[in-house]
């Protein structure tokens, strides 16, 4: 991911960043950050642990289904994530294999990355 630097501070983007900093639990990530990553793995491992696991079957399967069929893909998509989906069973979804924890962590890359050019 890119930075831009030269950003106007009255730029609409930066403009939502600070009003998601101070009213959404959010943070903006600049560099990495280790503690950062796996704060971000501990929330959607909650998210897992604490959604309705046949309702994000149901919803992930609506959602194969608009895509299958050219569909929109919208209403099923922003019900799935309501549900629980996380960015990772998207990429599923959508036949995209997401980079396992330990790539996203820096250790040895894996197949699953490997087969899909993920880095």
């Amino acid at each position: 991911m890119g930075v831009n630097t030269l950003v106007e501070e009255e730029d609409i983007q930066m403009k939502a960043l600070r009003v998601l900093e101070k009213h959404a639990e959010f943070e903006a990530l600049f560099e990495y950050s280790t503690e950062f990553a796996e704060k971000q793995i501990r929330r959607v491992e909650k998210v897992k642990r604490e959604r309705d696991e046949e309702a994000v079957v149901r919803a992930r399967e609506e959602l194969a289904g608009a895509m299958r069929e050219g569909r929109n893909m919208v209403p099923p998509l922003v019900e799935a994530v309501k549900q629980g989906l996380t960015r990772g069973e998207f990429a599923r979804v959508k036949g995209v294999r997401a980079p396992c924890r330990s790539c996203l962590r820096g250790g040895a890359k894996c197949r699953t990355s490997e087969r899909s050019g993920s880095s």
